[in-house]
């Protein structure tokens, strides 16, 4: 079988080569929960056979789509730099807190986000039992490779809203996609009004506002 050690995007300038591809199994759980998923903001080309979103942002470029305008159904799996990746995260909880986003699902491979960013224990979220499968995409002679991380992943969840109200259908098929994965913890004041405190708390991010951020480019 070949080897997985190969060079890095930094070497090559394809970021196919650093981005994981989870498992499609995971995958179709996640369409099924959001439904159409109108953005991926960290992805590549290979990515997308399987993810299949709407509109999609390089990973190389991961800088500039924090400063656009994210809506809809978003599945974002997070750059592999943890700086980014935090950044890609805050920006997500942001405009899902302002209401631009409809709904969510973050996989990411870094568990210690629960503590850097308490923010998404307020969302249910899960930390998987078992390793998920990822792929790789190595180069056009060898194509993707099944890669066994050594990290377990952690699935957070920003549901959906009927009116001022979560919407029980999205917790429903939340609970019966990914209750395999691990234990899901949903927050017993998850539809209190707490958004007003949850949004005082991002004002220390250093991600701007997306209109902010347009109008200085």
């Amino acid at each position: 079988m070949p080897s997985l050690t190969q060079p890095r995007s930094s070497e090559t300038g394809d970021p196919d080569s650093t981005i994981l591809i989870p498992d499609t199994a995971y995958l179709d759980r996640v369409r099924r929960v959001l439904g159409i998923i109108t953005l991926d903001p960290c992805s590549s080309a290979k990515c997308q056979v399987a993810v299949s979103a709407q509109t999609w942002y390089r990973s190389d470029q991961a800088q500039g789509a924090l400063a656009q305008s994210w809506s809809g159904n978003i599945f974002l799996h997070p750059h592999p730099n943890s700086t980014i990746a935090r950044r890609q995260v805050q920006k997500l909880l942001r405009d899902y807190l302002t209401g631009r986003v409809t709904s969510a699902i973050i996989l990411s491979g870094r568990i210690d986000l629960l503590r850097q960013e308490p923010l998404i224990q307020s969302f249910p979220h899960l930390i998987h039992w078992k390793r998920l499968r990822h792929w790789r995409w190595v180069s056009p002679e060898l194509g993707l490779q099944a890669l066994n991380p050594s990290f377990n992943s952690l699935s957070i969840g920003l549901p959906a809203k009927n009116a001022l109200t979560y919407s029980e259908e999205w917790f429903d098929n939340f609970r019966s996609c990914f209750s395999s994965y691990g234990r899901i913890i949903i927050p017993e004041d998850i539809d209190q009004q707490w958004q007003t405190e949850a949004m005082a708390a991002t004002r220390s991010w250093p991600i701007k506002p997306v209109l902010t951020a347009l109008r200085e480019r």
